[in-house]
């Protein structure tokens, strides 16, 4: 939906009038879409030498409320006292009782918003000279406010005729935490260190959500957290005077680790300007960085705070912020950055450093599905992860699912249904075909769709996480094997048990690195760590049931007359041989059929379901089931 436009310069305020009468000369300073700069102290509008009215307002300023808890809102009204008055402009602020300092913020979608130092977005104007009766507005008091206000209003009638100075009457604020959060604010470019605090996130950061796409920009991780306001990690932007104001907010789980949000001139990795807010040996910290191209890794810039200022970084109970402004206009690494006249794709993410206060390789991040401009406040979607989301729903399905169910029949049901053929073939061979054909297929499209989104090999080091070195060795692994079916000698042949050694271990070393995969790629990915435990589950189960089956296998072969246990691979009269059954009766299952049988359902329903679980994380996403209550835990 359309936001409210901003003034470009910022911190213009208050009232202003169309004038109705042909434009003359000594009226030219008049303005009819808001307040001058001036207003900020004076609260006069610039109509050349008329003087305000002294007789009392025919305006009124009505709050919703006498007393609001801080970080909450009340409801202000502006309004006609007379039936048939009306006005054309106005210029509505709260102020401090005591120091006449502007307190809070404002939230509307039909007004203009201006800036009064020092806070932001803290005055209301009018976009246009159309008449009014009345202007109700919503005031958000400061969370770590603890005072009285009072909302204060020039309003204009006319050129003429304009009242500076209406007062409503007193709020209370409470503040919203009963102890203060210890923060370090500064101006000047020095490091600054925050104390961690037990005042937690409650009113000391929950106020960052204020405002969220109407004054100011929101981008939040995962998708659409500022509206829940239970937002992993958080970037803010709005314009000022001296540039833009940017918050970062992360959580930090524990250790060094960091929050950065980026500009991009397009939507992948490289060329772009980071600033990562960081806790560093429990320092807070902000620093510029740039992420490169040719290694798509970040470096800090040579002046860390490189167009920065009026920064403040804290770190509360997991939680860790930084606000600042930096410059509108800026050249880092011989590359432009306009922020008043550029559209930028938004990047959130979050991550570890290493040892030396760098930053590794994102836990978590999120791209926006469009440039947008900085004194914008629309809502943004995320860069498709289209192709990464089928990889990885392809691989589990493939490795967890299909390539399990495939390998077990093939190990233990050769002697299971042997009433039943389907073109003189095996059931037990057609399902295992079924299985490793549907495992090839899976790998091989997620294989390709993971090349075309990356667009070439992985930037990610094998020392950062393995998960694409594993898997090519892997997806090699898993191309091979079925031409290496297809060369299968004839049971009789004296190469059989090199085939079934070679058949075994290419199939085998291949699923086992897939699941290995898997497990970096769960990090990579950035699921929730109960998601190992999932694939923990499946690994335990997955073994447990080959224990059970094994033994009932050695069961039954000991109640066969003449059919050997067949272990050794080179014995390919085995029950557990390759691809063919031992000369028995072909027409008779092998003693404890039943039993596998039910084993077999009973880990096909088990297996199935940890993987649905998986695909579900990774398509829905954690929050949205905890929102279905199909999880009810916390990591």
């Amino acid at each position: 939906m359309g936001r409210p436009s901003r003034l470009p310069a910022a911190w213009l305020l208050v009232l202003v009038i169309a004038v109705l009468s042909p434009p003359a000369p000594w009226r030219a300073d008049s303005f009819s879409t808001g307040a001058p700069d001036s207003a900020c102290t004076s609260m006069k509008p610039s109509h050349g030498s008329n003087a305000p009215q002294s007789s009392n307002p025919p305006f009124q300023i009505t709050p919703g409320d006498v007393s609001v808890d801080g970080g909450k809102k009340v409801t202000v009204t502006l309004a006609t006292a007379t039936p048939t008055g009306s006005f054309k402009g106005f210029f509505l602020q709260a102020r401090d009782s005591n120091t006449s300092q502007p307190i809070g913020t404002f939230v509307t979608d039909q007004y203009k918003y201006l800036t009064c130092l020092p806070g932001f977005n803290n005055v209301v104007t009018h976009p246009n000279p159309v008449l009014k009766v009345s202007v109700v507005l919503e005031w958000a008091a400061p969370a770590n406010y603890d005072g009285e206000v009072a909302f204060r209003a020039t309003v204009v009638q006319d050129y003429d005729n304009f009242w500076i100075g209406i007062t409503s009457e007193k709020v209370t604020v409470k503040r919203a935490a009963p102890a203060e959060v210890p923060t370090t604010t500064t101006t000047t470019n020095a490091p600054v260190t925050s104390v961690p605090s037990g005042g937690g996130l409650s009113g000391a950061l929950d106020s960052i959500y204020l405002g969220c796409s109407v004054n100011k920009g929101c981008f939040g991780l995962p998708l659409g957290c500022e509206n829940a306001e239970n937002c992993d990690s958080l970037f803010t932007y709005t314009k000022t005077s001296d540039g833009y104001q940017f918050e970062l907010m992360g959580t930090v789980m524990s250790g060094n680790a960091y929050a950065a949000g980026g500009l991009s001139h397009d939507y992948k990795m490289g060329s772009d300007s980071v600033m990562a807010c960081r806790s560093y040996q429990n320092i807070a910290d902000i620093t510029m960085a740039w992420n490169l191209v040719s290694t798509k890794s970040n470096s800090f810039l040579k002046d860390q705070k490189q167009g920065l200022s009026d920064y403040e970084m804290k770190q509360i109970d997991g939680k860790l912020y930084c606000r600042f402004t930096r410059q509108a206009k800026m050249e880092i690494e011989g590359k432009q950055f306009d922020l008043d006249n550029e559209k930028f794709y938004l990047m959130i993410a979050q991550g570890p450093l290493a040892a030396d206060g760098s930053l590794l390789y994102h836990e978590k991040k999120q791209v926006s599905n469009q440039a947008t401009y900085m004194s914008a406040f629309e809502t943004l979607g995320t860069a498709s992860d289209l192709f990464v989301t089928l990889h990885a729903c392809f691989m589990v399905a493939a490795w967890v699912g299909a390539a399990s169910s495939g390998i077990l029949l093939a190990r233990y049901f050769k002697q299971t249904w042997k009433n039943y053929k389907t073109f003189n073939i095996d059931q037990w061979f057609h399902f295992h075909r079924l299985f490793m054909m549907t495992t090839w297929g899976l790998t091989m499209a997620g294989f390709v769709l993971i090349m075309i989104h990356v667009g070439g090999w992985t930037s990610v080091p094998a020392n950062t996480n393995p998960h694409a070195y594993i898997g090519i060795v892997s997806i090699v692994l898993c191309f091979i094997q079925p031409f290496i079916a297809a060369c299968r000698c004839s049971p009789t042949d004296s190469r059989r048990p090199v085939f079934n050694w070679i058949h075994w271990f290419v199939g085998n070393a291949a699923q086992t690195l897939g699941i290995t995969a898997i497990f970096f790629g769960l990090e990579l990915y950035g699921l929730p760590r109960w998601t190992w435990w999932v694939m923990i589950v499946f690994v335990g189960f997955h073994c447990l049931m080959h224990i059970i089956l094994s033994i009932g296998e050695c069961v039954s072969d000991s109640k066969t007359k003449n059919q050997v246990s067949g272990i050794a691979m080179k014995d390919f009269n085995s029950s557990r041989d390759m691809l063919q059954p031992p000369p028995q009766d072909k027409l008779l299952d092998a003693p404890g059929g039943t039993f596998r049988k039910a084993m077999l359902a009973v880990y096909l329903l088990v297996i199935w379901l940890l993987v649905i679980t998986l695909l579900l994380v990774i398509i829905v996403g954690e929050h949205e089931l905890q929102d279905w209550n199909l999880i009810f835990w916390d990591e």
